[in-house]
């Protein structure tokens, strides 16, 4: 097996385990949360986040790691350039966004305060769940993207 097989089953994985891990977040942990807010939902909040989000960190990094690797190797950077490869500008877009609001916006609490501050805590749940619900939406287009870009 090749190092670049390795590097794709990696990026793969790694994107698997992303976005899977936001999926659930999104369509499964969001709504339970927002069924019952009167039992202190911050807490559970950090409950979750607390064992996720090392996971979801280590996986984003393995994804823009093996990513980075593969467009060495395959002599892609160059191809950026052009808008035939909108799709890799796409994903690379995506996974930027998301390293900053996983390395940044939310260790700091800056996200927080901007989803939360000023408002009611019912309010800042669906604005919340309304951000998880178009990272979702907008991976799955990413992914779709690339699948069909790269390959049709």
């Amino acid at each position: 097996m090749s190092w670049y097989a390795v590097a794709i089953t990696v990026h793969i994985l790694g994107i698997v385990w992303w976005i899977g891990g936001l999926a659930f977040a999104t369509l499964v942990f969001l709504p339970l949360l927002r069924s019952d807010l009167s039992s202190d939902p911050f807490t559970r909040i950090r409950a979750i986040e607390h064992r996720f989000a090392p996971q979801a960190r280590i996986a984003l990094a393995l994804v823009g790691l093996s990513g980075a690797y593969m467009l060495s190797v395959s002599g892609l950077w160059r191809a950026l350039l052009y808008p035939a490869a909108w799709w890799l500008d796409l994903m690379i877009l995506y996974w930027a966004f998301f390293a900053l609001l996983l390395f940044v916006l939310e260790p700091t609490g800056i996200m927080k305060r901007i989803v939360f501050s000023g408002i009611d805590t019912e309010r800042g749940f669906n604005r919340f769940h309304t951000i998880h619900k178009v990272l979702l939406a907008a991976g799955i287009v990413v992914i779709a993207s690339a699948a069909i870009s790269s390959h049709g």
